[in-house]
């Protein structure tokens, strides 16, 4: 998909219209089936290339796909830790920001605001709160989630999340940086377990292999963290060889084994 010329709603659109795409490069999916695995929508990211602004709750529809964290509650954070530092009022923060007094209720009803809103909100809100105003809120809501802060995207497609966990064989031919879940295709996947492909296609069908993610029709993908956890569970633990060695037997002072060592003649 062609989006140089992408004519996004916002910085906050343009930034999750970035990180999708990062990670679907990161798997080899499209863009397109990327949309349908997680929404059921296939021109959803090219109609926000094109302008649309997705609610909140597709957002965090679309980072659960990506298996992070969602947006929706840290947003909900930002503005109650907002309105509790500086004493705004709701209706003014509605009025201002979103051009609507009742916004404020409406959120805490469970409305989700588009990403275009949630951009005005913040920015508002920022604009509003001093520097000491605004240490206070960042502790009390926490760190913002990357894709509705200004810092630096991260890299969404390379981590394995294998931590403390026994790793299959070839497993450390992949170099991963811990920044999220890293995905690979069937021939990969069969090469870390020492298995033919053939194999991981016959367990799938029969339900007997590792967890796997079937974004599309012909888009079946891995985790390295599914791996590694289907590998340990079918590994059998090493025997020790002090199990394969005879007990000892303690004699008694006189030399002789004790009763229950005794052979019965």
């Amino acid at each position: 998909m062609q989006t140089g010329i992408a004519d996004f709603a916002g910085p906050l659109e343009a930034r999750l219209f970035r990180t999708v795409e990062d990670w679907c490069a990161g798997i080899g999916l499209g863009l397109r089936a990327f949309g349908a695995a997680a929404t059921g929508d296939a021109e959803l990211m090219p109609s926000i290339a094109r302008g649309r602004s997705p609610t909140l709750e597709t957002v965090d529809t679309m980072l659960a796909c990506m298996e992070m964290a969602p947006a929706g509650p840290a947003f909900g954070a930002e503005v109650a830790a907002f309105l509790a530092v500086t004493g705004v009022k709701r209706s003014v923060l509605g009025r201002e920001a979103a051009n609507n007094p009742s916004w404020v209720a409406h959120l805490g009803q469970g409305t989700s605001p588009t990403l275009r809103t949630v951009g005005k909100v913040l920015a508002w809100m920022t604009a509003q709160a001093s520097p000491a105003e605004a240490r206070v809120i960042r502790r009390r809501a926490g760190r913002l989630p990357d894709i509705l802060s200004d810092s630096p995207l991260r890299p969404s497609h390379r981590s394995a999340g294998t931590a403390g966990l026994p790793r299959p064989a070839g497993i450390d031919r992949l170099q991963t940086d811990g920044n999220g879940p890293f995905f690979v295709d069937t021939r990969e996947a069969a090469a870390l377990l020492g298995l033919a492909p053939s194999t991981l296609e016959r367990y799938r069908s029969t339900g007997n292999g590792p967890v796997y993610h079937q974004f599309a029709k012909r888009t079946v993908r891995y985790r390295l963290r599914d791996l590694a956890e289907w590998q340990a569970a079918r590994t059998p633990p090493r025997r020790s060889l002090r199990q394969d060695l005879p007990r000892p037997v303690r004699c008694a002072p006189d030399g002789r084994p004790p009763d229950s060592e005794r052979k019965i003649r």
